[in-house]
């Protein structure tokens, strides 16, 4: 299966999940699936600031995910291989493990299709 569709597949079958986006070491969008009420241009500055804060070291190290939770909403971003990043936005409250876990088999297609 391509990444374009697991990612669209994922997008659709994950609770209260809005967009999942892979991006650069420079926080710039690759490949993007969202829900269509969501403005293009909001999710992918999201996701670029998710991604700017888990490319900063400290002493040496990188922190390799990030979680985020507000009053209506949710994210979660991953360090991949390369300095590459998977992000993803819930338009609800989730939980850590639940986002972990499915960003982790997400990086799984990720790394057989680009690395």
């Amino acid at each position: 299966m391509k990444i374009e569709e697991r990612f669209q597949e994922v997008l659709e079958k994950v609770k209260g999940l809005g967009a999942v986006m892979l991006l650069d070491k420079e926080g710039e969008t690759i490949l993007m699936a969202k829900k269509p009420e969501l403005e293009d241009y909001d999710v992918e500055l999201f996701g670029a600031q998710a991604a700017v804060l888990l490319a900063k070291e400290i002493e040496g190290k990188n922190m390799n995910f990030l979680f985020l939770k507000g009053e209506g909403g949710s994210a979660a971003t991953l360090l991949l291989e390369h300095h590459y990043f998977l992000s993803m936005y819930f338009t609800e409250r989730s939980f850590a493990g639940y986002a972990e876990k499915w960003m982790q088999e997400l990086a799984t297609h990720v790394k057989e299709e680009f690395f």
